[in-house]
């Protein structure tokens, strides 16, 4: 099911609607309802940003956002000049206080736009944000999809099957660049999952589990993995510009500074700070966070364990053969339950840790989301794999010493080696199953049951108002225009459509990563099984992005994030793990020594960092074609400042960036021709994998889909219409304020005649 319609009439404009936001106040009073309103509309204004507002479904208000050309031209030039103060990019912009530029892409220009929405008041913003602070009543805020370029991706993805540089540019230029490098990662741990399926499937085939070689090629492979992935993200950074964005200093809206703050002698600027204490303090309680969690999760592990020894040792009764996997069963069931308690906790903990910038406090969540699923996913095992197993037969003394001879007398002195490999089997197969189903049935089944109950709900609100209306304005405001009753339907159905971020996705994947290895000398058919889990999601992860879930705000990135380090610390874990059980389990368990185990464990941590050397600098020095002229280049203007110091030498830094528009004249796939202009330019030309080694020029293949000045005419006649409704602030908010009355009135009465919600009326 497709929640937005592809509609080729009118409809599917944008009508210059940059942002959306949804004001919902049915759990507020009229009063404290106006009044919040009002203040929406005035940090907008404030912001220099245009307003209108519609009605919304049930009680909500829809507050459309435009940016006015000059303003978020000069927004633009601010960011962009902020790049090159922060060592984002080494072109200094030209212009001054007044300057106004494009943006290259769609997604820089929406980027700005959610600086202007969501960013701080002293730096120019409305501080408007989503279920944050003072604004609990907003619960949506997000840009519009672009019916065009998704149209063109949609048809694009539909006749390919890998992703090539130039449809990640594509992915860039609308979605930014944190969606698009997840994208670039998720097709890389694809190909990665393929190589290790068939060396695993092999070695399942003719060696069997705890095999000795592909325990060595599966830690050189997650090795290989990683450090691969390091040169392609910077490549990937250095094509787009982004190298270092992630350092970037953006400070939280919502950090709580000290009251005392100090300006700086020579800018005069107030300096917010936050005593390093206070902020060391607050970061203790993670470590009670992670120790409680361990204790809960291992009673749990605990509990199974115990459980399942009674039965499968001990009952004798009917159903023995399904009972025997009833603890394991149930506790894999349980996990997701748990994972989610403990990720509301790691959340809840990172915000009272105030954090001042964005990066901090994602790393921080980031990296507590990880260790409760950790926690939950892996501790399990970890525990049957070194303790349960291991040790199990001393759990019959252990018996008698609690005077329970008739129980410990019926338990055998040695556990079964092979129940490490079933529940690794468990819950490979449950982690699959419930990752598919967050990722495909929940949300879709919740869309598509909240869709089927707004279509049961009455359409005619203006009918029950009419009686006891106020005016017969507040009674037309309920009514869709004819001519924007197809896009406000649009637009209500992206409201209610499901919001995930992709570092949710990225944690899915470590998840897996992790299973692969550490426990992939267990059962070797674990990256077969991810395969074809990660294959299925991917693919349709591509086209939910566009289809059916609210667009992302464009955020940019060099790097998937604190991701990066808790894959590189899983591969080293791995491999201490994977020599561990290979050296406990490929013979008889009860045999090996202690010094010896702990030898293999220090042997296999040495071949780690060997190993992982030895592979970074192979692939540093290989490189990409990329790498290796954005070195050229930053030596070539190296070259040049020393020899002239003058300002023509900084011709060599401007770099070429194809301009890449979405807008109402244009698809996704746009047909550019690039030539050199200058003969200094072409020395230090933009890396590009189609750019030949002689430097003649290039030509990236690409399509344009023009439309005639008509149709370009009459779009631009109905957003001219679309934004002359309110023409100040002040009628915005006088609209607003009779709708929310006009609403409420027709709640109370939908309440009385068995239906709690409105929604709005097309006019026919």
């Amino acid at each position: 099911m497709v929640l937005f319609p592809d509609r080729r009439s009118s409809d599917e404009e944008n009508l210059g609607v940059d942002w959306v936001i949804r004001y919902r106040f049915d759990g507020a009073d009229t009063t404290s309802a106006i009044e919040e309103f009002r203040t929406l509309i005035r940090d907008l204004d404030e912001a220099g940003l245009r307003t209108q507002v519609r009605h919304g479904n049930g009680s909500s208000l829809l507050v459309f956002v435009n940016a006015p050309r000059e303003r978020l031209g000069h927004e633009i030039f601010k960011s962009r000049v902020k790049d090159w103060l922060d060592g984002v990019s080494d072109i200094r912009p030209v212009g001054d206080s007044q300057t106004v530029i494009d943006g290259d892409t769609e997604a820089e220009e929406l980027r700005s736009v959610h600086h202007l929405v969501t960013g701080r008041k002293d730096d120019g913003g409305a501080e408007v944000t989503a279920n944050r602070g003072k604004w609990k009543n907003i619960t949506a805020c997000f840009p519009l999809h672009s019916p065009n370029a998704n149209r063109g991706l949609f048809r694009r993805w539909s006749r390919i099957r890998i992703l090539e540089a130039e449809d990640l540019d594509g992915l860039r230029a609308l979605f930014g660049e944190k969606v698009a490098l997840y994208f670039a990662f998720g097709q890389c741990y694809g190909f990665f999952l393929a190589g290790a399926a068939v060396f695993a499937t092999l070695s399942w085939m003719y060696y069997g589990p705890y095999s000795i070689g592909l325990s060595v090629i599966s830690s050189l492979w997650c090795i290989v993995f990683v450090e691969y992935w390091k040169v392609q993200q910077t490549d990937l950074a250095i094509r787009w510009g982004s190298r270092g964005a992630r350092e970037a200093k953006v400070n939280r809206l919502h950090n709580v500074w000290d009251k005392g703050s100090e300006g700086h002698e020579t800018t005069l600027k107030t300096k917010e700070i936050y005593q390093a204490e206070k902020q060391l303090l607050r970061q203790l309680p993670q470590f009670v966070f992670a120790l409680a969690a361990s204790l809960i999760i291992g009673s749990l592990v605990l509990v199974a364990f115990t459980v399942e020894l009674l039965l499968s040792e001990v009952y004798r009764g009917p159903f023995k053969a399904f009972l025997d996997f009833l603890p394991t069963i149930s506790l894999a069931l349980s996990l997701p339950t748990i994972n989610s308690v403990l990720n509301k906790a790691a959340a809840r903990l990172t915000d009272y840790e105030n954090y001042p910038t964005e990066a901090q406090y994602e790393v921080a969540l980031t990296q507590k989301t990880f260790v409760s699923r950790f926690i939950t996913y892996f501790l399990p095992l970890l525990l049957t794999a070194f303790i349960y197993v291991p040790f199990g037969d001393r759990i019959g003394p252990s018996l008698d010493a609690a005077h329970l001879t008739w129980l410990s007398t019926r338990i055998p002195r040695h556990i079964d080696s092979r129940r490490l490999q079933q529940q690794v089997i468990s819950f490979v197969l449950m982690t699959v199953m419930l990752q598919f189903r967050e990722r495909n049935f929940l949300p879709r089944g919740a869309q598509i049951s909240f869709m089927k109950y707004l279509h049961y709900l009455p359409d005619r609100p203006a009918d029950i108002l009419h009686p006891y209306r106020r005016s017969n304005s507040s009674s037309l405001l309920l009514i869709d225009h004819p001519e924007e009753s197809g896009f406000l339907s649009r637009v209500r159905d992206e409201t209610e459509a499901s919001v995930r971020d992709v570092q949710d996705n990225l944690l899915e994947i470590c998840v897996q990563f992790g299973y692969l290895a550490l426990f992939g000398a267990a059962w070797p058919l674990v990256p077969l099984v991810f395969l074809f889990l990660h294959w299925t999601g991917f693919r349709s992860e591509l086209f939910k992005t566009i289809m059916e879930r609210q667009r992302p705000a464009p955020l940019r990135t060099d790097t998937i994030g604190p991701c990066l380090r808790i894959l590189e610390f899983v591969a080293w874990m791995g491999c201490l793990s994977t020599a561990a059980i290979v050296h406990l389990y490929r013979r008889d368990v009860r045999r090996v020594e202690l010094w010896s185990l702990l030898l293999t464990i220090f042997v296999a941590e040495q071949f780690y960092y060997v190993a992982r050397y030895f592979i970074r600098s192979v692939l540093q020095k290989i490189g990409s074609e990329t790498i290796h002229r954005e070195e050229a280049r930053r030596d070539a203007v190296q070259r040049r400042y020393m020899e002239t110091f003058s300002e023509e030498a900084a011709e060599l830094c401007r770099v070429y960036k194809p301009r890449v528009r979405f807008n109402e004249i244009m698809d996704v796939m746009i047909e550019t021709n690039r030539r050199d202009s200058t003969a200094a330019s072409s020395e230090c030309t933009h890396p590009s994998k189609d750019e030949t080694e002689d430097g003649n020029e290039s030509q990236i293949p690409q399509k344009i889909s023009r439309r005639t000045n008509t149709d370009l005419l009459r779009d631009a006649e109905k957003s001219t219409r679309f934004w002359s409704w309110y023409q100040t602030p002040q009628e915005t908010i006088e609209a607003g304020i009779k709708l929310i009355e006009a609403i409420s009135v027709a709640s109370r009465l939908g309440r009385s005649s068995g239906s709690g919600q409105v929604t709005p009326k097309k006019a026919d």
